[in-house]
């Protein structure tokens, strides 16, 4: 079988299974807290529909060079761990609270596999937030902000936003590219 058979198969296997309605959800949570697994499972499998619109929305779908049943897999998991913290309250839907779960488990996931060099999650956290925050500034101030301006708004010194926007602007260099004999000549010097 193909990964778009198996793609496929699985997309429309997803699509007999009912949503819950909030009182639905609400026992279920209650049951997953008194140790019920298979209150778990029923929790979760009513979910994975959510789960692969909320993984097509990532821009990462269409464009990563990991496989799209793999983000699947990392979204389910994020489900499971999000179905097994989630309390109810204020007429919340149990989607409502997985999403982030989901977002997070999946770019993570993509953070730990993409990558030739490995930035620490924290490390790649703090560049996504500071690039928000640099797009949005540059909208409000019809220009680039400085360093200063962007670290004042992140709670982080200038030094250190331009630490981050050095690691954003690096790029993988291949050792076949440097010319290792022009460096051992240097070297010998």
């Amino acid at each position: 079988m193909s990964r778009n058979d198996f793609l496929t198969d699985y997309l429309q296997s997803l699509y007999g299974i009912p949503v819950l309605t909030n009182e639905e959800e609400y026992e279920l949570a209650r049951r997953i807290q008194e140790g019920d697994e298979v209150a778990l499972e029923k929790l979760v499998k009513h979910n994975l529909r959510f789960v692969v619109f909320t993984v097509r929305k990532l821009s990462a779908w269409n464009h990563s060079k990991v496989p799209q049943e793999d983000l699947i897999g990392l979204g389910n998991e994020a489900l499971l761990k999000s179905a097994r913290q989630w309390v109810p309250s204020n007429n919340a839907k149990f989607a409502t609270y997985a999403k982030r779960f989901i977002l997070r488990g999946v770019e993570r996931g993509l953070d730990n596999t993409e990558n030739l060099v490995r930035i620490p999650i924290k490390v790649r956290e703090e560049i996504r937030k500071m690039a928000y925050t640099e797009r949005a500034l540059t909208q409000t101030l019809g220009r680039e902000p400085t360093n200063t301006e962007l670290g004042s708004i992140l709670g982080k010194s200038a030094k250190r936003v331009g630490q981050l926007k050095f690691y954003m602007a690096q790029e993988p260099t291949s050792l076949d590219a440097l010319n290792l004999d022009k460096l051992e000549e240097e070297g010998d010097e």
